[in-house]
C-alpha cells in the first residue's frame, strides 16, 4: 500500500514500485479534492463514511464504472440504494464485510466486470437529475 501523500512529488513512472508486485495495487489517497478524478483508475472503490451520520459521493466513483463499498448507515442516500439495488454498491458494517466484498469482487474479474457496468449504468440512467429539478422548480415560480 501506499499513500497519495508520498507519490505526489516522485515520478510517475516509480508508482508500480512504490505499490509493489501485488497483485492489487492499494492507494491511500490522503489529500483533499483529489477523489473524484483519481476513481477512474481504480477497479472498485472504498468510500468513506457510513460508520456514524453519512456516507461521502458513492456517485463520483460510480461515475467512471467503479464498483464501490461503504458503511451500513446509508439510508439518507437513495443512490447508495440504488447502487447496491443494481450489484454497484455493497454496504459493510465490519472489517469481515469489507474483505468478503473485497475478496468477491477481486477474485471474479467477471463480476467485478458486471458490478462496473451496472455502476456506470446506473450513473447514466439518472443523468440530468439536476436540470429536472431546477425545471420544476422554476415552474413553480
Amino acid at each position: 500500500m501506499a499513500r497519495w501523500s508520498e507519490l505526489e512529488n516522485g515520478d510517475p513512472a516509480n508508482i508500480a514500485a512504490t505499490l509493489g508486485a501485488e497483485r492489487h495495487g492499494t492507494l491511500l489517497v490522503d489529500r483533499m479534492g483529489l477523489l473524484a478524478r483519481l476513481y477512474r483508475y481504480g477497479n472498485l472503490a472504498y468510500v468513506g463514511g457510513g460508520f456514524t451520520d453519512g456516507i461521502h459521493s458513492v456517485l463520483e466513483a460510480a461515475a467512471w464504472g467503479v464498483p464501490v463499498i461503504f458503511g451500513p448507515k446509508y439510508r439518507k442516500f437513495p443512490e447508495a440504494q440504488g447502487l447496491i439495488d443494481n450489484g454497484a454498491g455493497v454496504a459493510v458494517k465490519d472489517a469481515a464485510g469489507l474483505k468478503n466484498a473485497l475478496e468477491s469482487w477481486l477474485g471474479d474479474p467477471e463480476a467485478q466486470q458486471m458490478a462496473a457496468a451496472a455502476a456506470n449504468k446506473f450513473v447514466q440512467d439518472h443523468k440530468g437529475a439536476a436540470h429536472t429539478v431546477a425545471q420544476a422548480v422554476l415552474k413553480a415560480l
